[in-house]
């Protein structure tokens, strides 16, 4: 069974990856990232590409 996305992480990721995200809140997610499961990860990363077909 595939772990749930945050949509909350997900949308950060979304603002950080378009530039629009404030310093402060980058090192907070960066933070985050590092702390992410790697499936959780692969999910966001997978999402977001179907997003750019």
């Amino acid at each position: 069974m595939q772990p749930e996305i945050r949509h909350d992480f997900k949308h950060r990721v979304d603002l950080y990856l378009d530039n629009e995200l404030q310093m402060d809140e980058q090192e907070v997610l960066m933070n985050e990232v590092k702390t992410t499961t790697f499936q959780e990860a692969v999910l966001v990363k997978k999402e977001t590409l179907s997003k750019c077909e």
